[in-house]
């Protein structure tokens, strides 16, 4: 007699023998390859990059660096036409006719990139519309936009060639974490990172001078101000209180980096999870900074020919 799960189809039988087949039909027993891409981060202000796996050091062993998987691509084209960008957004779906294992097994710094038909290069993000009795898996993902193939390069190396990304004050607030309480900018957050550790996010830069001064060797420096804020996790009170007179010492010395120009105060937060009804411990501060862009930038050369010898990766 047949067990539940072989007449269900989750054996390989009856609907998901079915569905299989039609993916067989559909693709022409198609083949797509996936390569192995490792994050890199560009130490002085902590951008994301991310190079093939076969070029990093050391090597990476416990994955396979390419994969072949069978399975039916399903893309979806529309184009956005905004203010500063016509890009053509590809929505994709790869179904294949059993679990993609190598998807599972990457760590946080690492993802699989296909090549589309068409040349671009996609990751996915999301397996969705499981079914235990159709016996075939869907992952879904999006293709890389135009502007944002400046963050995939060949090798490690390449992300120090033209020097740091940012214009604003982050290097400077970079240079204040350690490893007790790392600092990152807002949206670049390891993922699922355990805290403590604190974001840095720059709003509403300007400029305090008419135009920026240029000394004999072409040295440019300009006055500049802008609104930070720093978000808190996982610190109590005396973490936030420590890292908030950091912050106001750090820009008394007659050769600071930045002057506070408002009140600087830790504020409490409510980051509720209901299902466990609890709140985490999240904090912020917020301040207006002055700072000289020249002195920003010599700090963060002080980071990359100092402090770190070589591209500095993800665990």
């Amino acid at each position: 007699m047949a067990t539940l799960l072989e007449a269900s189809g989750s054996a390989g039988a009856g609907r998901g023998a079915v569905l299989q087949a039609g993916i067989g039909q559909l693709s022409s027993q198609q083949q797509f390859t996936f390569t192995l891409y490792k994050q890199v981060i560009l130490p002085a202000d902590g951008f994301v990059f991310y190079a093939p796996a076969s070029s990093v050091s050391p090597p990476i062993t416990d994955k396979p660096l390419t994969f072949t998987q069978n399975g039916s691509l399903h893309v979806t084209q529309t184009v956005e036409q905004n203010l500063d960008s016509t890009v053509a957004r590809q929505h994709v779906i790869f179904t294949a006719d059993e679990q993609v294992r190598e998807f599972a097994d990457v760590g946080p710094t690492e993802l699989y990139f296909m090549t589309l038909p068409n040349g671009a290069l996609a990751a996915f993000a999301q397996q969705s519309m499981r079914y235990d009795t159709s016996d075939i898996w869907h992952y879904a993902g999006v293709a890389l936009l135009p502007y944002e193939a400046s963050q995939v390069v060949a090798s490690p190396a390449d992300v120090l060639t033209n020097g740091t990304i940012v214009s604003n004050s982050l290097p400077i607030w970079m240079a204040m974490s350690t490893d007790a309480l790392p600092i990152y900018p807002s949206d670049l957050s390891p993922l699922n990172l355990p805290p403590p550790y604190i974001t840095a996010d720059i709003q509403g830069t300007q400029a305090m001078t008419m135009a920026p001064l240029v000394d004999s060797l072409s040295g440019q420096s300009q006055l500049c101000r802008e609104t930070v804020t720093f978000t808190l996790w996982g610190c109590r009170n005396n973490d936030a209180l420590d890292f908030q007179q950091a912050i106001l010492a750090n820009s008394l010395p007659d050769d600071a980096a930045y002057g506070t120009m408002t009140p600087l105060v830790p504020v409490d937060l409510k980051k509720p999870q209901a299902d466990f009804a609890i709140i985490a411990q999240q904090k912020s501060m917020t301040v207006d900074v002055n700072y000289l862009q020249q002195r920003t930038r010599d700090i963060a050369r002080q980071l990359i020919l100092e402090a770190f010898i070589t591209i500095t990766e993800g665990d």
